[in-house]
């Protein structure tokens, strides 16, 4: 189902620090719609950290990785 959204979709899994603080993401997946946004292929981006690919994920002006995190933590059981 994901494969076939009309948005562009990447799974990823959250790195924390010993803190629990998001320090990065890793992608696992992508939809086709991702690749054709971003550019950037599956194979290109799947096992790669987010902060690997994309410049604006280390902008001090918003942590991207924090509020990503925070947002993921806050939804989990």
């Amino acid at each position: 189902m994901l494969k076939h959204l009309p948005v562009g979709y990447a799974y990823h899994r959250i790195i924390v620090d010993a803190d629990g603080k998001p320090l990065d993401s890793i992608i696992l997946e992508v939809n086709p719609v991702f690749e054709e946004i971003t550019g950037l292929t599956k194979k290109e981006v799947v096992g790669k950290k987010a902060t690997e690919l994309h410049y604006t994920f280390n902008d001090p002006a918003f942590n991207w990785i924090c509020e990503y995190g925070r947002f993921a933590k806050s939804r989990c059981i």
